[in-house]
C-alpha cells in the first residue's frame, strides 16, 4: 500500500491530553482530501477492576 502524501498540516486545537489536527493530504490514485481529521494521544492505558463479587469498578 502506497503512503498518503501530507500536503498541509494545520493542528486546529492542542491540549497535554491530546491534539486535533487538519491535513490535506493526496492519495495514491490522485485524490485530494481537502480536511483529513487526525486524533493524536499520548499513550495510555485502561484498567478495570473486578471483586471476587464480580462487580467491576472504572
Amino acid at each position: 500500500m502506497k503512503k498518503w502524501q501530507v500536503i498541509k498540516s494545520e493542528y486546529i486545537y492542542q491540549t497535554p491530553f491530546g491534539n486535533l489536527r487538519s491535513d490535506k493530504v493526496v492519495l495514491p490514485n490522485g485524490h485530494i482530501i481537502e480536511n483529513y481529521y487526525v486524533n493524536e494521544f499520548p499513550d495510555w492505558v485502561n484498567m478495570v477492576a473486578i471483586t471476587q463479587n464480580n462487580e467491576s469498578y472504572w
